[in-house]
């Protein structure tokens, strides 16, 4: 679930057949579906923003990134691409908006250390940035 608002359950659904997501926005009085919107990609982890606009990890690829490596996206529903807020090598994960809308806080996955120093846990870090606005 992406969030609620209003009485509007925000959700985002994968077709099993076609892999494809959509965010489907049902009232949460009655569970009926009053709004669909076609994603361009799928955002894992998703959160929805008071203004509408949905935050979360894709599997995209810019200059600079590893294929299929994840980064923290925003999309507005009914726009036909996302916008990449994060890029390089490291992976993205675990978006939460602050409590004011205006930045992201997010965690982002390190290169394992060396053997020697290792301790079978992933390093991570927690990162911000601020939200560009609508």
């Amino acid at each position: 679930m992406a969030g609620v608002y209003d009485d509007v359950i925000s959700v985002v659904m994968r077709d099993r057949k076609t892999w494809a997501c959509s965010l489907v926005h049902l009232d949460a009085s009655s569970w009926k579906v009053t709004k669909t919107w076609p994603m361009p990609a799928c955002i894992k982890s998703p959160k929805l923003l008071a203004d509408g606009r949905v935050v979360g990890v894709a599997e995209i690829t810019g200059p600079g990134d590893i294929p299929g490596d994840d980064e923290v996206v925003v999309w507005e529903p009914g726009a036909e691409s996302l916008f990449q807020l994060t890029q390089g090598a490291y992976r993205e994960e675990l978006v939460h908006p602050t409590r004011d809308g205006k930045k992201l806080v997010f965690n982002r996955r390190l290169d394992k250390p060396p053997e020697k120093f290792s301790v079978g846990n992933y390093r991570r870090v927690v990162c911000e940035l601020e939200l560009p606005e609508k």
